[in-house]
């Protein structure tokens, strides 16, 4: 199974140690994975564990950021590309403005 991880940075965090801990379990059974991401320090770690890291995702924590949508091309050819069986976020929203969006009134 190809399987893409989708978060906003690789800092030291628990997303970061959450897909780190998934991919490295995933390749440990067989599977390869990728993570789609902004820059971030642990980029040398994954990629150290074996796990192919691309940084095409603009830095921010809105998913409502409009650079974003200049993404989707690169993103759509890299699913055809890579024929990726699986797709994860781990895509965190800001803590106010527009993650009021997914909150019930």
């Amino acid at each position: 199974m190809k399987i893409l991880h989708l978060t906003n940075h690789l800092n030291p965090g628990g997303i970061s140690f959450y897909v780190y801990t998934i991919a490295c379990e995933m390749k440990r059974r067989a599977h390869q994975s990728f993570v789609l991401s902004s820059e971030g320090s642990l980029v040398d770690h994954f990629q150290d564990a074996g796990i192919k890291v691309l940084l095409m995702i603009p830095k921010t924590k809105s998913e409502l950021d409009p650079r974003l949508y200049f993404v989707c091309p690169m993103f759509a050819g890299l699913l055809g590309e890579k024929a990726l069986t699986c797709f994860m976020s781990q895509f965190i929203p800001k803590a106010s403005g527009e993650n009021r969006i997914f909150r019930q009134s």
